[in-house]
C-alpha cells in the first residue's frame, strides 16, 4: 500500500511537472490544511461495444471498453483520526457536505436487505461517496473518516460515468484511511455493489474499466464469469482518433432513474423467467416468442409471489404503473454481444480498418434508438450534424444514454470545430485508476552517493500526550512492538544506502529516553534547546555533521519543513 505523503511535499515535487495535481492539492490545503494525503486519479469510462450487457444473466457478456486519458477525476484524500467524513468539489454546482460514521450504521451482513430497509436516499452527490463508506462499514472494521477534495475533468451527466468514478474515489478514501486493501478486484466488486446505495441497480462495467484498463489498449471484459484482458490497439488504428461529443445533461433522477431500473429489471428478472434453457442456440426464434410488452398487471399475474422482492429491489420502477418492452430489449443485448465479438476479431486481426469499426458503432447507434430507446431528439440532431463532417467513420451512444456524450471515431485530421469546441474532447486509451506515488518524483540516491548522513527529527514537547497521561515521547511509541524511531533507524540501516552518520534531534530532557531505546545502533543524540520549529531543528545538526558529508536524508513528521509563516 502506498503511504500518505505530506501535502506541501507533493506540491513541491509536482510543481512544473503536473499542474493538475498541484492545483488539486492546493485546493485541499485551502479547505483542510497541511497534512498527510493520498492523491487518486480515476479515468472516465468509454464503452466501444456491448453497452448495457454487463448485468444480463444467462450468458457470458463480452464488452470492449477503455479508460480515457483526457477525462480524469482527481481526489485528494486526507485521513482523519475521528469518525467524520468531509467532502468538497471544485464544481460549484456540488455543495460541500459532512457525515458522521457513527450515524446510520449498516445493520446485518446483507447489503441489499439493508438498502431495502433504508429506502432510496434523497438525491445528492454525497450518496456516491457514502455508498462506498456504508458498504465498507458493513463488511470491514472501519474506525476513521477522511477529508476529500474532488477536482474533475469528467463532465457530470455525460455518460462517461463520473458517478462511478466518484464512488471509486470514496471507496479508495475509506479503505486507505482504515488501512484496508485497494487492489483492483476488491475495488471493482465492492464499489459496484456500493453504488446501489444511490437507488440504481447497475452492473460493474464502469468500475472494472476504471480499475483494470491500461494505456494504448482496449479492455475485453466478460461477466458470468468475470474476466478481463487487454487488447493492444492495432497499428492500423494509428490514423484515427476517438472523440467524445457532449449533447445535453443526462440526469439520473425522476424518469431517467426509472428508465435505468426498467432496463435492469427486464434483463435480470423478466427475460430469465421467460426464455427456455437452451435459448442461446437460436436467440432469434426465442425473441419472436417473447412478448413485445408487459404491464405491471401482467407481471403481477404471472409472478405474484415474486412481486414483493421486485418492489424492494426496483422501488423507482414499482412506485408507478408501467408497461415495459421485453422482446426488443432482448434483441438489443444479443446484437450487442454479436457486435462485441466482431469488434474483438477486427482489433486482433491484421486487416482492421476504421471503416469496419465505424460500421459496428453505427449499427449500435441504430439499435440504441430502435430497440433500447436511450436516444433523445437532441442526441439525434448532434449525430446528424457530425455525420456530415468528412472523416467521421462511426458514432454511437456512450454510456447509459438519455443525453450525455456521443462517441465518435474520426480521421486524425477531421475538423470537428463546427460541433462546438466546448463539446468535443479527444481521448485515447489511458491507464487505470491509481494512487499517485510521490517516490517516482523524488531524486534518486545510490551507493555511489557518499558520504551520506541521516537526520531524524523527534521534536515536540509532547504536551497533548501528557494531558492524556502518556509520558512516553510520541516518536518512541511502539509500532509492531518496536519503538517507532528505532524501527525507522533499523530500516535505514537495512537499506541499500550507506549512511556515514545518523543523527536524532530531540527536545531538552528527552535525551536519556532516546539513549536507552537506541543503544547499540550507533546514532548520535542532538538536543534542540529551543522549540523554534522544524527548520530550526535541521539547523541544530549543521555543526554535528562529519566534514566529508555532502548529502543529508531528513525524516520528519507531517509538518512541512518550512512554512510561509516561518519565513
Amino acid at each position: 500500500m502506498i503511504g500518505a505523503r505530506n501535502s506541501t511535499t507533493i506540491i513541491h515535487l509536482f510543481r512544473g511537472q503536473n499542474d493538475e495535481v498541484v492545483n488539486a492539492v492546493q485546493r485541499y490545503e485551502e479547505q483542510y490544511g497541511v497534512g498527510p494525503i493520498w492523491v487518486i486519479q480515476v479515468p472516465a469510462r468509454i464503452c466501444l461495444a456491448a453497452d448495457h450487457t454487463d448485468y444480463w444473466p444467462g450468458f457470458t457478456s463480452e464488452l470492449v471498453v477503455m479508460a480515457s486519458d483526457s477525462q480524469i477525476m482527481t481526489a485528494v484524500i486526507g485521513p482523519r483520526d475521528d469518525g467524520f467524513v468531509y467532502c468538497n468539489s471544485m464544481d460549484e454546482e456540488f455543495d460541500p457536505w459532512e457525515e458522521n460514521l457513527g450515524e446510520n450504521i449498516p445493520i446485518g451482513d446483507e447489503w441489499l436487505t439493508w438498502l431495502e430497509m433504508l429506502g432510496a436516499p434523497i438525491p445528492n452527490w454525497s450518496n456516491y461517496v457514502m455508498g462506498s463508506v456504508r458498504h465498507t462499514q458493513m463488511f470491514e472494521e472501519v474506525k476513521f473518516g477522511f477529508n476529500m477534495s474532488i477536482t474533475s475533468t469528467i463532465p457530470p451527466d455525460s455518460g462517461a460515468s463520473s458517478s462511478s468514478a466518484l464512488a471509486i474515489c470514496g471507496m479508495f478514501a475509506i479503505r486507505l484511511s482504515n488501512q484496508l486493501a485497494t487492489d483492483a478486484e476488491v475495488m471493482t466488486f465492492t464499489t459496484a455493489e456500493a453504488e446501489w446505495f444511490c437507488g440504481t441497480r447497475g452492473g460493474m462495467m464502469d468500475h472494472a474499466t476504471m480499475m483494470y484498463s491500461c494505456s494504448d489498449s482496449v479492455l475485453r471484459l466478460t461477466f458470468n464469469p468475470f474476466t478481463q484482458k487487454a487488447i493492444e490497439l492495432p497499428k492500423e488504428m494509428g490514423g484515427v482518433k476517438f472523440t467524445t461529443l457532449f449533447t445535453h445533461p443526462s440526469k439520473k433522477g425522476g424518469e431517467i432513474k426509472r428508465a435505468f431500473n426498467e432496463l435492469a429489471f427486464v434483463a435480470r428478472e423478466v427475460i430469465p423467467r421467460l426464455v427456455p434453457k437452451d435459448w442461446q442456440d437460436n436467440w432469434g426464434e426465442v425473441a419472436e416468442e417473447l412478448p413485445e410488452k408487459m404491464s405491471r398487471e401482467d407481471i403481477t399475474n404471472r409472478w405474484l409471489d415474486d412481486c414483493v422482492v421486485f418492489e424492494k429491489m426496483y422501488p423507482a420502477l414499482f412506485e408507478t404503473d408501467f408497461k415495459i418492452k421485453v422482446a426488443n430489449r432482448f434483441r438489443f443485448a444479443m446484437r450487442e454481444l454479436d457486435r462485441s465479438k466482431r469488434m474483438q476479431s477486427l482489433l486482433t486481426s491484421s486487416n482492421c480498418t476504421a471503416e469496419q469499426i465505424g460500421n459496428i458503432m453505427n449499427e449500435a447507434w441504430v439499435d440504441a434508438g430502435d430497440l433500447y430507446d436511450i436516444r433523445t431528439r437532441e442526441m439525434d440532431q448532434f449525430a446528424n450534424q457530425a455525420r456530415k463532417i468528412p472523416g467521421v467513420h462511426g458514432i454511437k451512444v456512450m454510456g447509459a444514454g438519455f443525453g450525455g456524450n456521443l462517441l465518435l471515431l474520426t480521421d486524425n485530421d477531421a475538423d470537428l470545430s463546427s460541433l462546438g469546441k466546448g463539446r468535443i474532447q479527444e481521448c485515447s486509451a489511458g491507464p487505470a485508476a491509481s494512487i499517485i506515488d510521490a517516490k517516482e518524483m523524488m531524486p534518486t540516491l545510490d551507493n555511489s552517493t557518499t558520504p551520506l548522513a541521516a537526520v531524524l527529527l523527534c521534536g515536540g514537547k509532547g504536551s497533548r500526550m501528557l494531558e492524556h497521561g502518556i509520558a512516553t515521547h510520541k516518536p518512541l511509541l511502539n509500532l509492531n512492538e518496536v519503538p517507532s524511531t528505532k524501527l525507522v533507524i533499523q530500516q535505514l540501516l537495512n537499506s541499500q544506502l550507506n549512511f556515514s552518520q545518523i543523527l536524532v534531534v530531540v527536545p531538552p530532557g528527552r535525551e536519556p529516553d532516546y539513549e536507552e531505546v537506541l543503544a547499540g545502533l550507533g546514532v548520535k543524540i542532538v538536543t534542540q534547546h529551543e522549540a523554534l520549529g522544524t527548520g530550526n531543528a535541521v539547523h541544530c545538526i549543521i555543526d554535528e555533521l562529519l566534514s566529508p558529508v555532502e548529502q543529508v536524508y531528513v525524516s520528519f513528521g507531517t509538518q512541512p519543513l518550512i512554512r510561509t509563516t516561518t519565513i
